[in-house]
């Protein structure tokens, strides 16, 4: 379960520091990737500092054996999962292997963490 807590506090503070380069670097609208309206930026940031925040908060909850904490991980978790499904189609023309690699990784990571809450069970939470 220690795999589970690390991998959601990281998850959790890299999503809004991406975000954060992103915005001071004004680099919200890359070559290559279809840009944004603002009511799309404003539904992307919230839905991307909402998943942090759950897996944060859940990650932490697990850490200090709270009931509720993994049945949060796993809904922070699927939304993970969903950004990262739907990023590749936002990904238009230049070449992106780098960014493609990041997203398989934390695609790879976000289902092995889920595989492991679930193979050692959501009560696995108070033996960590």
């Amino acid at each position: 379960m220690l795999f589970v807590v690390v991998y959601g506090l990281t998850a959790g503070c890299i999503l809004p520091a991406l975000w954060v380069i992103r915005v001071t670097r004004r680099r919200l609208v890359e070559d290559g990737i279809r840009r944004m309206t603002q009511r799309e930026l404003r539904f992307r940031l919230t839905s991307e500092f909402a998943t942090s925040g759950l897996l944060l908060v859940s990650a932490l909850g697990i850490l200090w054996r709270l009931p509720w904490a993994a049945m949060t991980h796993a809904v922070g978790l699927g939304m993970l999962l969903h950004s990262l499904i739907r990023m590749p189609g936002e990904i238009e023309g230049r070449d992106r292997r780098p960014l493609r690699v990041v997203i398989w990784a934390a695609f790879v990571g976000g289902v092995s963490s889920l595989i492991v809450l679930c193979r050692f069970g959501f009560q696995a939470v108070g033996n960590i």
